[in-house]
């Protein structure tokens, strides 16, 4: 080290004395990797020296060859745990202007290192090749390699989730958290994909080009291959897309000094491998060939290569906006807006039915029943800073449905409208009024068009009555459709919602039988994370609330298994919450169509 770097080192370590322990080392470390930027403005030629023969076994080699040369050079490097990752990313990804920030990834935000998550305020390890394309999660190896893991912060991470990387959809607005704004990344609109910004298009493409090249499936390691086709949301692969883009960023974005540092800080302090394609980019060249085709742009990738993923869901709130001796008692805005978190942060769903939603009343009743609409307002709000639009039905008082979709994936094609079944039936003596009427709407997801029906049908409180009511219910349900049918053609139909019955139950199997709908409640359709029931409480516990398909113009309707979410780890779910859990489902088409 010059000794200029050595005396502003020491001038490091003066502002660090007022830190302790472990904390001082990561914070003089991360202004070491500073000063060493500072150092590169005027000793550029120091910058990623490549040890000699390093690459020496590489040299005149293309195609495979050169990639299994380079895979040979580049593997076997040292492993580090996840929790160490936290650590190096600090330096790594510091912020050259302040030290005591890392710069995100996908949004450029600057957010305090010492803020790791931060109860999901914070910023986040993200696995540029996205862990479940592999299922390598957070194991030593893929997991852990620091050449593509890089600090993101979480709410721009949860959107980009696993997205194959193309060019095309709309600018990203995070509004979530402390950090939130414009972020120069674009999610793809109704196609699974994320461009990040232009500054750092050429950094992602070198980090999934040396990922593919370290990884070729020896020594019981996965075998992680880039591909053209946009993979889905549900895949687990050890594929990622689109290479086509990833090429071309790879020349619109050559490499610069803060990548040739980041290498050079991971071969020398952490993993003793370098990434080579910031060392020779000419090698992607010799490898993939010289014209890299155009990006995949929206709107001009053929038909047939479109994976239009979108996940659909339903959510009961127990008396959202109602307090009285069956409700828990009006929910605080930090736990609404815990509940709007569960939709569009954890689960990302596109387009969800909820239930039991007071949109309407505030007053407070004889019998000591509060009513607000505060609590949807709080709702609202929360969800349409991240993009839905709310549509709500009129029937069922302070007990509504409602529907929210994200208005960046999906497009409403014509307007909700509850159908027209009765509010009210009479058994005998016996009468049960103020029914919820289904509330529908027709959207668009990529080349897939469906309509949506939110339901909720009648309580199982009440016995037989309660049976008679909702196989009534039904009957009109399955009418209500047929019109909707000849009225628009033939459609995809997805039913979502609290059917207050199992799917086995008699009162609503006319469904299958005449209706020919599929039920995603089976246990051989959902997913082994599910939980098994979703309404939790007492001897009523069951799985009750369901998403049924009815595909008639996709040829193929792909759905993922049902997941029922499973509030462990959340403590006092229903008492802060809901009764009921979030029931989703994930639906693909390939748009070929009868």
């Amino acid at each position: 080290m010059s000794l200029v770097f050595a005396q502003l080192y020491l001038g490091a370590r003066k502002l660090a004395e007022n830190r302790k322990g472990a904390k001082a080392m990561t914070f003089i470390v991360r202004v070491s990797a500073l000063l060493l930027t500072l150092l590169a403005l005027t000793a550029a030629s120091a910058i990623g020296e490549i040890p000699e023969g390093y690459y020496e076994s590489a040299i005149g080699k293309t195609g495979e060859s050169l990639k299994n040369a380079l895979h040979d050079i580049i593997d076997d490097h040292d492993e580090l745990s996840y929790d160490t990752a936290y650590d190096a990313l600090e330096v790594l990804d510091a912020d050259p202007a302040n030290s005591e920030n890392v710069i995100g990834i996908y949004s450029r935000f600057r957010m305090d290192a010492d803020e790791q998550y931060h109860d999901g305020d914070g910023w986040v390890r993200e696995h540029v090749w996205p862990q479940s394309f592999g299922n390598f999660g957070r194991t030593a190896g893929a997991g852990t390699d620091l050449h593509h893991l890089r600090a993101a912060d979480e709410s721009t991470n949860n959107h980009r989730r696993n997205r194959s990387f193309a060019s095309g959809g709309d600018e990203y607005i995070d509004r979530r958290g402390s950090h939130r704004g414009a972020t120069q990344s674009k999610k793809g609109r109704g196609v699974w994909t994320w461009e990040p910004p232009d500054t750092v298009k050429g950094d992602v493409a070198r980090m999934v080009l040396y990922m593919t090249t370290r990884y070729e499936g020896d020594a019981g390691e996965l075998d992680l291959e880039l591909v053209e086709e946009i993979q889905r949301q549900s895949d687990n692969e050890p594929r990622l897309g689109v290479l086509s883009a990833i090429l071309s960023w790879h020349v619109s974005d050559p490499v610069d000094d803060s990548e040739r540092i980041r290498n050079d800080l991971i071969f020398e302090e952490y993993q003793k491998n370098r990434n080579p394609f910031i060392d020779h980019p000419e090698f992607v060249e010799l490898i993939w060939g010289s014209s890299p085709v155009e990006p995949v742009e929206e709107g001009v990738v053929p038909v047939a290569e479109i994976s239009s993923t979108i996940e659909i869901g339903t959510y009961n709130l127990y008396w959202l906006g109602v307090a009285n001796r069956y409700a828990q008692g009006l929910r605080t805005e930090e736990d609404v807006e815990r509940i709007a978190d569960f939709v569009t942060e954890d689960l990302d769903l596109e387009v969800i039915a909820f239930q039991e939603v007071n949109t309407s009343e505030d007053e407070m009743l004889d019998d000591d029943t509060e009513q607000s609409t505060q609590q949807y307002q709080w709702l609202k709000s929360h969800m349409e800073d991240d993009g839905y639009v709310f549509l709500e039905g009129s029937t069922g008082r302070s007990q509504r449905v409602v529907i929210a979709y994200d208005a960046n994936e999906v497009t409403l094609l014509e307007s909700a409208r509850e159908l027209e079944v009765s509010d009210w039936f009479r058994l005998g003596s016996r009468r049960s009024s103020n029914l919820r009427k289904p509330l529908a709407a027709k959207f668009q997801a990529g080349s897939f068009d469906f309509w949506l029906i939110a339901v909720h049908l009648k309580s199982q409180r009440g016995g037989d009555f309660s049976d008679y009511v909702r196989t009534q219910q039904t009957s009109e349900l399955l009418g209500v459709i047929d019109d909707l049918i000849a009225e628009d053609g033939e459609q995809d139909i997805i039913l979502a919602g609290d059917f207050n019955a199992e799917a086995t139950d008699e009162s609503i199997e006319a469904l299958y039988w005449v209706g020919d709908f599929q039920t995603q409640a089976w246990p051989s359709r959902r997913t082994s994370n599910s939980n098994d029931a979703s309404y939790l409480i007492g001897s009523f516990a069951s799985l009750i609330d369901h998403i049924m398909v009815r595909p008639a113009v996709t040829q193929e309707l792909v759905q993922r298994s049902t997941v029922v979410f499973n509030p462990t780890g959340t403590p006092n779910y229903t008492a802060k919450y809901s009764d009921h859990v979030p029931v989703f489902t994930s639906f693909s088409t390939e748009a070929s169509i009868d």
